[in-house]
């Protein structure tokens, strides 16, 4: 068994874990901003091709003590590092946290470089080349209270890039953000059942994707072309092939997507459509240009999902606080039968809500802090 490690935002960590442990996955166990699991090589594939909420899943290959600049090189050039890498490979080494020691990540990646180029020139009497912006294989170091973690990062690019090309909106959501909430909704429970799911307010789409693809069950990761572990001298070709052809047998048909969206600005429509297009769901989400009061429930019954506006700038909340008013509105006169799941950045947005929610949820839009309003209906 191989021990994993996965890495998230802050303040979803136990969501993470839950849907590791819904893969199948064991030992799992969670810590801040990470989740260990342990499982075959395979098992890491699955990870890498079924995590909605992860951003890497690392490989840990060694972890050791630092009290000097010297120690960190020596710990790093004793990693066997002709089983992960040779001179013909290319890699990257990307060097998270400081301390007195290592006072910038930069020189930390710097020292864990030159001993795997020392490492491995010594062995075969040539050396490995750097390429920081699509590296072969990427090593990851992770310094913490005096210990350095180096792990192969198995992502490559990170998790949150699904494989297409996305354009993005104003203020759009990380992918994992909004399956983060989306599954804080129950849309992973509810889409199973045949449930719909409307953000009337849908910006570049990004929630609409993400939703489209719980709902089909379709792997985040089965249009990605790029990987951290395809060069990798570890890599298993036939347990990554058996992972690929299970994610597209379980993929479904896009008839069976109920899920819709909106919005009154012709061009965050435009860029929605094109995201969606690009994730090969066009004839799976519907949409519609309309304003928010003309918004009207698809069905009886279902999920009300949304990134209102923040207002974060002086000029932009008395505008932002009167969509959250007409939000409000439009949900106490027309979506009865309906819960919604709104982010929410600050509190007077929940003030003009002017609605109660029973449960709110810190969540972190990039460094901004924001609350996931949950309003249940009667």
């Amino acid at each position: 068994m191989l021990r994993f490690v996965a890495t998230c935002a802050p303040g979803l960590e136990e969501l993470l874990a839950a849907e590791l442990d819904q893969l199948g996955l064991v030992d799992v166990e969670a810590g801040p901003r990470i989740v260990r699991f342990s499982g075959r090589l395979i098992d890491g594939y699955g990870a890498c091709m079924w995590s909605r909420l992860a951003g890497r899943i690392l490989l840990p290959l060694a972890s050791f003590r630092v009290g000097s600049a010297e120690e960190l090189y020596a710990g790093a050039r004793d990693v066997r590092w002709l089983d992960h890498l040779g001179p013909d490979t290319t890699f990257a080494v990307r060097f998270v946290g400081t301390d007195r020691v290592v006072r910038n990540s930069l020189f930390g990646a710097l020292k864990v470089k030159d001993a795997i180029v020392d490492h491995i020139r010594d062995h075969v009497g040539s050396r490995p080349s750097v390429d920081r912006d699509r590296p072969d294989v990427s090593v990851h170091a992770h310094l913490g209270r005096g210990r350095v973690s180096l792990a192969i990062d198995l992502s490559g690019p990170p998790l949150h890039q699904r494989g297409f090309e996305r354009e993005g909106g104003a203020a759009p959501l990380r992918e994992t953000l909004a399956a983060a909430i989306l599954r804080l909704a129950g849309w992973h429970v509810a889409s199973s059942r045949g449930a719909t799911l409307l953000d009337p307010m849908c910006g570049s789409g990004t929630l609409l994707t993400e939703a489209a693809g719980i709902q089909l069950d379709r792997a985040p990761g089965l249009l990605r072309r790029r990987w951290g572990f395809l060069r990798w001298r570890g890599h298993d070709r036939g347990a990554w092939r058996r992972v690929v052809d299970r994610a597209r047998e379980r993929a479904q048909p896009p008839e069976r997507c109920r899920v819709s969206g909106s919005d009154r600005d012709a061009d965050q429509l435009r860029c929605a459509r094109g995201n969606i297009v690009r994730a090969g769901l066009d004839e799976a989400v519907r949409l519609r240009r309309c304003a928010l009061s003309e918004a009207r429930p698809p069905a009886e019954r279902g999920l009300l999902v949304s990134n209102p506006p923040y207002g974060e700038r002086l000029e932009d909340r008395r505008a932002a606080l009167e969509v959250w008013a007409e939000l409000g509105r439009l949900l106490r006169e027309r979506f009865a039968g309906w819960d919604a799941f709104l982010l929410a950045g600050s509190r007077e947005a929940v003030a003009a809500l002017r609605s109660r929610p029973v449960r709110q949820h810190a969540l972190f839009n990039g460094p901004l802090e924001t609350r996931l309003l949950e309003l249940r209906s009667a």
